[in-house]
C-alpha cells in the first residue's frame, strides 16, 4: 500500500517567511514609534505655546494697571521688568479685591541653554509714598513697606525674553511755530533700560522666545507690545 505524502511548509520557506515578517513587524513598530514622537513633540510645543501666550497676557494685564504716580520706582532692564500695578493677588482665592502689588518678572536659567518665566508678586502694607514737589529723585520700592514674597512659575523651555522701551518726545511748541514747521512729532526714544527722567514710557515691546525642535531655529519667537496707561507724550528740550 503506498504512503500518503502529507502537504506541509519546507524549513526555507518558513525561514523566508519569519525574515519577511520581522522586516514587516519592524517597519511597522518604526513608523508608529515615529508618530508617537512626533505626537508626543507636537503636544509638547502646544503647551509651551499655550504657556507662553497666556505668560504675555497676563504680564500685559499687569502693566495696563501699573500705577503712573510711582512709576519712577519702576526697574528695568532688557531681561528683566518690576513695578507697582493695581490687581488682585494670584492664588488668593477668598476674594478677588483689586490691591497695590509690586510685580517682578525675570527668567532663571534651568540648563541647556533654557529658562523659567517667573513672576514676583508682594503685596504693598501701606500707603505710597508721595514726591517731594520740585523733587526729582528717583525713589525706591525698597521705602515701601511690602508683603511676602509670592513667586509663580509661568511658563518652562524659554529660549529668551527681552524688553524694549518707547518714549515718544515732542519738540516744543513755540519753537515748532517760530519755524513754522508742519510736523510736530519726534522720533520715540528706544532703550534697553528705563530712562526714568523721561517718566513713564508710552509703549514696552515684550518678545518672549520658546524652545522649538520643530523649527529650523530652534525656538519659536512671540511678540507683544503694550500701550501704558496714563503716560503722555514729554516735550523734547531744545
Amino acid at each position: 500500500m503506498k504512503a500518503k505524502r502529507l502537504s506541509g511548509f519546507t524549513l526555507m520557506e518558513l525561514l523566508i517567511t519569519t525574515v519577511l515578517l520581522t522586516l514587516v513587524m519592524t517597519a511597522a513598530y518604526t513608523s508608529f514609534s515615529s508618530a508617537v514622537r512626533i505626537w508626543r513633540l507636537g503636544e509638547e510645543n502646544i503647551a509651551a505655546y499655550q504657556d507662553a501666550r497666556l505668560s504675555l497676557a497676563l504680564l500685559s494685564q499687569d502693566l495696563k494697571s501699573a500705577l503712573p504716580s510711582v512709576w519712577d520706582m519702576a526697574e528695568g532692564n532688557e531681561k528683566e521688568l518690576a513695578w507697582f500695578t493695581v490687581r488682585p493677588t494670584m492664588n488668593n482665592t477668598e476674594d478677588d479685591i483689586r490691591r497695590i502689588v509690586w510685580v517682578h518678572y525675570y527668567v532663571k536659567p534651568t540648563g541647556q541653554g533654557k529658562f523659567r518665566l517667573l513672576r514676583e508678586e508682594q503685596q504693598c502694607l501701606e500707603f505710597l509714598p508721595l514726591r517731594p514737589a520740585g523733587k526729582t529723585f528717583q525713589r525706591k520700592n525698597t521705602d515701601v513697606a511690602l508683603g511676602k514674597k509670592k513667586i509663580s512659575e509661568l511658563c518652562r523651555d524659554v529660549s529668551s525674553i527681552n524688553f524694549r522701551y518707547f518714549w515718544t518726545l515732542l519738540p516744543d511748541l513755540q519753537h515748532h511755530y517760530d519755524e513754522d514747521t508742519t510736523n510736530p512729532s519726534a522720533p520715540p526714544i528706544e532703550s534697553k533700560t528705563l530712562l526714568w527722567e523721561y517718566g513713564m514710557p508710552q509703549t514696552i515691546r515684550i518678545s518672549l522666545g520658546m524652545k522649538d525642535t520643530t523649527s529650523e531655529s530652534g525656538e519659536t519667537q512671540f511678540e507683544s507690545w503694550v500701550v501704558l496707561p496714563g503716560s503722555l507724550p514729554r516735550v523734547r528740550e531744545k
